[in-house]
């Protein structure tokens, strides 16, 4: 606004001097009005180029903090995927062991029907071990599946951890 009302008077002053120039024939007085006219002019062009200037700036800095934040989140998607991987392994060996637990122990009760005490302990404890194990595979199947989304408080059904444990689909689904 102060400039808009500088600009008005200056241009009445100018005007003003140029008509009283003009009335007493001095041509001097009308040059020199319209040469500082025109450097008026200049400096206000001069100011608006710095100004256009320093945005210019301001937007690039801000494009690269927006850059470097982008790679950061991008880091952080890898490595969060590259854990839930390596967890996904460890599942699937740790379904494997139960899996040759299970098989062992059962082995072993088929050897306590037969009378054997101490081989009838020795099945219980590994029945119990590999109940063990299965809770610890449904713990980490709940794990899993709540990093990716399963936002629901419902345990995972046993029939679906005895699939899991049994064929390796836990480890297929996190692979892809």
């Amino acid at each position: 606004m102060s400039r808009l009302l500088l600009f008005v008077l200056f241009t009445l002053l100018t005007s003003t001097a140029t008509v009283y120039a003009q009335s007493t024939g001095d041509k001097s007085e009308v040059e020199k009005a319209k040469s500082e006219r025109a450097e008026k002019i200049k400096a206000d062009r001069e100011k608006k180029k710095e100004e256009m200037k320093k945005n210019a700036e301001k937007k690039k800095e801000q494009m690269e903090k927006n850059k470097a934040k982008a790679a950061e989140a991008k880091a952080k998607a890898k490595e969060r995927k590259e854990k839930e991987k390596k967890e996904a392994e460890e599942s699937e060996a740790a379904a494997s062991d139960d899996d040759k637990n299970a098989k062992s122990s059962e082995a072993d009760m088929k050897k306590s029907e037969d009378g054997d005490e101490s081989a009838s302990e020795k099945a219980k404890d590994q029945m119990d071990k590999a109940k063990e194990k299965a809770d610890k595979v449904k713990e980490k199947a709940e794990k899993v599946a709540r990093l990716i989304g399963n936002q629901s408080s419902e345990p995972i059904p046993p029939d679906a951890i005895k699939t899991i444990r049994s064929n390796g689909t836990y480890a297929k689904v996190q692979g892809k």
